[in-house]
């Protein structure tokens, strides 16, 4: 253990430390020599035990007050640090950083759990993780709430849980059935919405171009509707139409050509 020296020492300088170990009958003072070093080894201590401690500076004045109490289990490591998740389609990427305190032993590896009942139950993944510091997870549904937390384990234990949710998504599909009406000088289009891919729809995407021409127009629609009407066309022109979906993770397939004459 470690600590800062006191910011006031009294007037006279620090000639020791005494560390202190609370056991059954209170605090006792922990057997480690006389030294104005700010750490000390504490031995002795039971392997998955929660043990407390506190440091007081000496001087020769006196011995001052204590500091605040820190609590440790020796031989368990802390959990694993900056948890973050990167979706994917059905699946899902955790991203961590190792545990500020290994328990004196190193990082063996890592038990990985998850859940989608919003942590009432949790289950094992079944994946070989050893002392990496990333994991892969497929097999996910889109659009389902998936929890995953993740402790670290060394040959003396194992870490309290770090915790992070994602909801794992794909693009949307592609619409299809789309079919385009007549109208004077205009164009209306109505489609079949797809599925979101885990994701809701932000948006309808129509691309229009005259037959002949290279360029595509594009036109916006609101993400709930299923119809669009675009007008300022030349009344008999041959026209080409295709859709795209767009949700969240990006841009769905475009739909296949429709071919129509405006009004």
């Amino acid at each position: 253990m470690s600590w800062m020296a006191p910011m006031d020492d009294g007037g006279s300088p620090v000639v020791d430390y005494v560390v202190e170990r609370l056991v059954d009958t209170g605090w006792e003072v922990v057997d480690d020599g006389t030294s104005a070093v700010t750490a000390a080894s504490v031995k002795g201590l039971v392997n998955g035990t929660l043990e407390s401690l506190r440091v007081a500076a000496v001087t020769v004045v006196g011995r001052g007050p204590v500091s605040n109490t820190v609590s440790i289990t020796p031989g368990r490591p802390t959990p694993p640090t900056d948890l973050g998740a990167e979706r994917g389609d059905g699946s899902v990427t955790l991203i961590w950083k190792p545990p500020v305190y290994d328990g004196g032993s190193v990082v063996i590896s890592h038990r990985i759990e998850y859940s989608v009942d919003d942590g009432a139950t949790w289950d094992d993944v079944v994946v070989e993780v050893g002392a990496a510091t990333s994991v892969t997870i497929d097999g996910l549904r889109n659009g389902v709430l998936h929890w995953f937390r993740v402790s670290v384990l060394t040959e003396l234990g194992i870490s309290q849980t770090r915790s992070v949710q994602v909801l794992p998504a794909g693009l949307p599909g592609v619409a299809d059935g789309l079919v385009a009406f007549e109208e004077y000088e205009s164009l209306v289009f109505t489609w079949n919405r797809p599925g979101d891919g885990g994701s809701p729809i932000t948006a309808v995407h129509l691309y229009l171009r005259q037959v002949g021409s290279v360029e595509w127009k594009s036109f916006t629609a609101g993400s709930l509707t299923t119809t669009a009407r675009i007008g300022g066309l030349v009344s008999g022109g041959e026209y080409e139409v295709r859709g795209a979906m767009e949700n969240t993770v990006g841009y769905g397939p475009v739909s296949p050509i429709v071919q129509v004459v405006a009004g």
